[in-house]
């Protein structure tokens, strides 16, 4: 009889740990569920930007104005619009002489117009949208930004000092301009002549000795190169 007791004995105390095995085995698992639950992260939102120009003018607005929508219809934050110089938007544009303007929008039920949008340098650039809770989006497709209007001419190479009667070292360059400091290579004013004329001031105002040689040159693409100036 005592060996028997003994053994049921054992038998309970087997069954009792059994149980309490299962149990918190049972109590981790869901413990771990739980947890995987409470850490899952929301997606993003996306944006799909269209009306993207392949060619502008600068500091002119964009025909046609891009469009950019989210795919969350509740949006109404801001969209900016940046220009980089490479198809994956990683290389910011050079912007040389001013960037792009007018290029943050507040979203009206997820779609933000660009009706003002402009860039002033004359340079290829590609447009790339983003806003707060959304994968930003490149362009497929880039803007070619031309120059604007004639506005000036420039010495883009200055003559070098030399001795009277002996031509320059350095010849003179001349290039066309825009308001914005670009160069102007095309339309009717990128080939007229250019006079250079010789004066003692730096105003201009008081002529000096003739340069010789052939001091008219018209441009080509907007340049005039001059040569045996003396």
């Amino acid at each position: 009889m005592k060996k028997l007791g003994l053994l049921l004995f054992n038998a309970t105390l087997a069954l009792y740990l059994s149980g309490c095995l299962s149990n918190a085995k049972l109590s981790i698992s869901t413990s771990e569920t739980k947890t995987d639950t409470s850490t899952s992260s929301t997606p993003l939102s996306t944006l799909t930007l269209t009306n993207v120009p392949t060619t502008a003018t600068s500091a002119t607005v964009f025909a046609p104005a891009p469009t950019v929508t989210s795919s969350d219809i509740t949006f109404t934050g801001v969209i900016t619009l940046t220009a980089y110089a490479d198809a994956s938007c990683t290389t910011p544009s050079a912007a040389t002489n001013g960037g792009i303007s007018a290029n943050t929008q507040s979203a009206t039920a997820g779609v933000a117009g660009f009706t003002a949008v402009n860039y002033v340098t004359a340079e290829t650039i590609y447009i790339k949208a983003s806003a707060p809770g959304h994968q930003s989006v490149c362009a497929g497709i880039s803007t070619v930004v031309g120059h604007g209007s004639a506005n000036s001419i420039q010495f883009t190479t200055l003559p070098s000092g030399s001795t009277a009667g002996t031509p320059f070292p350095t010849q003179p360059v001349v290039g066309l301009y825009d308001s914005y400091n670009n160069p102007v290579t095309t339309g009717p004013a990128s080939s007229l002549p250019v006079t250079l004329t010789s004066y003692s001031d730096s105003s201009c105002i008081t002529p000096s000795g003739a340069i010789m040689g052939t001091t008219v040159v018209n441009m080509s693409s907007g340049i005039s190169i001059f040569s045996g100036l003396n």
